[in-house]
C-alpha cells in the first residue's frame, strides 16, 4: 500500500512524502498496533494463560477464530483505496 500512496503522480515534492507517510500512518495505524497484540493473545489462548479463558475450549475456539477472521479478512484493495482518498484530501489542502 505504501508503494502504490507513494507512486502516485501528485507526490512531488518533499512536503507530498511526507503527506504519503502520514497518510499511509493514518490507514494503517490502529491495525497495527492490534495485530500484535491479538496475535499474543491467541498465543496466551493456546497456552491456557488468557485471561478469562483459562481452558474453556468453548471459549479457546471463539477467541482464536474471531482474531483470525479479523487478520485474515482484511480488505487490502479497499485499504488502498481509503489511503488514496486520503492522500488527496491531504495534497489538495496542502497546496491550496
Amino acid at each position: 500500500m505504501l508503494s502504490e500512496i507513494l507512486a502516485d503522480e501528485r507526490v512531488e515534492t518533499r512536503k507530498d512524502v511526507e503527506a504519503a507517510f502520514a497518510t499511509f500512518n493514518d490507514v494503517r495505524h490502529d491495525r497495527g498496533n492490534w495485530l500484535p497484540q491479538a496475535s499474543q493473545h491467541i498465543g496466551n489462548c493456546y497456552e491456557w494463560l488468557a485471561g478469562g479463558i483459562g481452558q474453556d475450549f468453548g471459549k479457546i475456539e471463539s477467541e482464536i477464530n474471531t482474531r483470525n477472521g479479523v487478520i485474515a479478512d482484511v480488505d487490502v484493495a479497499d485499504m488502498c483505496k481509503q489511503a488514496r482518498i486520503g492522500l488527496k484530501r491531504r495534497l489538495s489542502g496542502s497546496k491550496m
